[in-house]
């Protein structure tokens, strides 16, 4: 998204654009997230190149250890799922309905990337959604909607 795509007009001012992205923009979060890895990754590239370079002169290394980022470990030679995650996912209760099962989804979904196939594994549950609430009703009707359909157990 360009900066004059937000631009805006006020009548005292004139056209202006917003210096940093405002929240509440549909793709705000994504946006934020994709900046914010692009940023940690090229910093990474240059820290590594500096670690090698510096590691010939110098025998010592720095310690290294493990950050949680956007749901995943993020260590000095891999990235991994975030464990309490993956511990949230085995503990959560079967859903008794449809918002429930929405919820345990848009968690699961987190991890699509890793599970072969996910959308295959998961589209029988995402048809539940799709085959019995209607689509076209308004954000209150459609949160009642999916708390009254109850799943079986």
């Amino acid at each position: 998204m360009e900066i004059h795509d937000l631009a805006f007009y006020d009548e005292l001012k004139g056209f202006l654009t917003y210096g940093q992205m405002p929240f509440g923009l549909t793709g705000a979060p994504t946006c934020f997230n994709e900046m914010t890895i692009s940023t940690l990754l090229t910093f990474a590239h240059y820290w590594t190149e500096y670690m090698t370079e510096s590691c010939h002169s110098q025998p010592t290394r720095p310690n290294y250890s493990e950050a949680v980022f956007t749901g995943a470990t993020v260590g000095p030679d891999s990235i991994k799922p975030d464990l309490t995650k993956l511990t949230a996912i085995i503990d959560w209760q079967q859903p008794t309905d449809l918002s429930g099962l929405e919820s345990f989804l848009g968690l699961t979904g987190h991890f699509r990337d890793l599970i072969q196939d996910y959308s295959r594994i998961a589209a029988p549950l995402t048809n539940l959604k799709r085959e019995n609430i209607p689509n076209n009703i308004g954000k209150a009707a459609y949160q009642r909607e999916m708390h009254a359909y109850k799943l079986q157990g």
